[in-house]
This record gives structure tokens, sequence and C-alpha cells, in this order.
């Protein structure tokens, strides 16, 4: 008797071998590129003063000259995306308003919160402008308390005191002395009565 194979057992082998290969096929690493093969990242080209200035601010050579020498400052060397950069020069120049500042360089407000909010040196950055900002304020709220002398051309004029300035300083930096904001009471009628809170 002469042994026969079955075909179909000669089928199922080879289907299992050919599963197998695939199964190697599908685990089997995949070979890393050389070093030699990749390419190197390609340096950001930096932007011109035009492509960073609104048409308005560039056209205003004061504004240029003041613009270039911010950007080749070390001021915020953590900060090196361009557009970011340009964006804190103006917002100094604005006093930390969006608007305007986007204005005098190409960006817009969207930007500005997305960057604030992905970046943590961009969001300290405009942190102290406004950190800035009051501290200027408070200075000239400072001169208002005192008096100041104001100079427009060859006058030169002595401004009083201002109650105002003071009263607002007293409100926000009185309160452990007993100086408050009007407290603000309601009656059932509508009617509404301020009554100073003024210390003993």
């Amino acid at each position: 008797m002469s042994k026969r194979k079955d075909p179909k057992a000669k089928a199922v082998s080879t289907g299992l071998r050919k599963g197998i290969s695939k199964a190697k096929k599908k685990t089997a690493p995949k070979k890393k590129p050389s070093m030699g093969s990749q390419e190197k990242a390609k340096p950001v080209p930096i932007p011109t003063d035009q492509e960073l200035l609104t048409d308005k601010a560039f056209e205003a050579d004061k504004i240029k000259e003041d613009f270039r020498r911010f950007m080749a400052s070390d001021a915020y060397p953590h900060i090196q995306h361009h557009k970011k950069r340009a964006s804190l020069w103006a917002l100094q120049k604005t006093f930390g308003l969006v608007k305007p500042a986007s204005e005098m360089v190409r960006f817009d407000r969207g930007s500005y919160y997305n960057w604030r909010n992905e970046d943590p040196d961009y969001y300290h950055a405009t942190e102290q402008l406004q950190e800035d900002l009051l501290d200027l304020a408070q200075s000239k709220l400072t001169e208002r308390v005192n008096g100041v002398k104001v100079a427009k051309g060859d006058a030169v004029y002595d401004l009083p005191p201002d109650v105002t300035a003071i009263l607002a300083v007293l409100n926000n930096l009185g309160k452990k002395r007993g100086f408050n904001a009007p407290i603000e009471v309601r009656h059932q009628a509508g009617t509404r009565i301020l009554l100073p809170n003024v210390p003993e």
C-alpha cells in the first residue's frame, strides 16, 4: 500500500505555514532609518519687520526703530517665537490692551489667548505687563493724592490733592483701618440707602 497524501491535509498545512509567516511579518520590528537618511530640522527664517508690523506702524520710522531695538534686545530671552516677542513689544506700548496692540503688530486676539494658555513663559510675561500697568497707575494715583505740578508749555499749574484719589486709596488700602466702600442696604419697597462705613 502506497502512502498517499491527502490533498486537504496539504492545503491545511500550507495554510498554517502561510499564517505563521504572516504573523512573523506583523510582529517583526521595522528597521529604523540610519541617522544619515533623516532630514535635519531646517532653521525657521526670521520674519522681516514688514511681515510683523502692520502697514500703519511700519510707515512710522520712530516706531520701526523702537521695534528693531526691542527685537534685538535680550528682553524676554525665554520667548523665541518672533510673533510672540513682537506682540509683547506692542502690548508694552499699549499698556496691555490687546486690540490696539494687534493694530501695531500682525496678530489677533485668538492667537494672544492661545499663546497665554499654551505657553507659560508668555503667560507670565503678559501678567508682568499687567503688574507694570498697576504700578504706573498707583504712582499716578499717589501723585494726585499729594498734589502735583503740571507744566504745559511755559505755564506751570499746581494741582491740589484730589479727593477722589484719596478716597480710592483709603477704600482699597485702608480696609484694615475701617475705611471701606459704602454699604448698600435695600428695603423691601425697593428704595436704596447708602450708608458710609466711617471709623469711630
